[in-house]
């Protein structure tokens, strides 16, 4: 009878799994949203992606950002099997450019824009042309901790980094 009970006492130990750690969810190091900006009026010589665009943001996992100021829209879960984000950008002439984004640590993963998949190693922050009816994609390791996730302001940040004038200016 004895075996009997310490057999019941081990499968339910083991079905409740008191070996194992407590699920903690992955962080990507901060707050995740999207921002849509236009500093340009009707006639002004704005440059698309600095004076008017919008991004998304994945805490410091990823920055998403376009030339356009149409929005951008995107969904994200996180627990601990990983971090996935997907949605889309909309272009000046309505069309959608989809994203997906799946880190399994916060850290490392990939993100696929339109149908081609970057390397989050190889930088975390992609500027996205989408004038002409073509996306062009830069994906960059600048270090853009400076930028402030809870109310981002993309227009000073970029004034403040050569490469992304030179992305958006080309571009245009």
């Amino acid at each position: 009878m004895r075996w009997l009970f310490a057999a019941a006492a081990a499968v339910l130990l083991g079905l409740t799994g008191c070996n194992r750690p407590p699920d903690i969810a992955i962080s990507i190091g901060g707050p995740s949203g999207t921002s849509t900006w236009a500093h340009a009026l009707p006639g002004d010589r704005s440059t698309p992606g600095i004076d008017e665009g919008s991004a998304y943001w994945a805490g410091r996992l990823l920055v998403i950002w376009s030339d356009s100021p149409n929005g951008t829209t995107a969904g994200s879960t996180g627990g601990p099997n990983g971090f996935t984000a997907d949605g889309w950008l909309t272009t000046r002439d309505r069309r959608r450019v989809p994203f997906k984004a799946t880190s399994p640590d916060g850290k490392t993963g990939k993100l696929v824009i339109d149908g081609v998949e970057y390397d989050l190693a190889a930088g975390r922050l992609f500027l996205v042309a989408t004038s002409g009816g073509k996306v062009q994609v830069k994906q960059l390791a600048t270090d853009w901790s400076g930028l402030n996730l809870e109310s981002p302001d993309f227009r000073a940040f970029a004034k403040g980094d050569r490469e992304i004038q030179t992305f958006f200016g080309l571009a245009k």
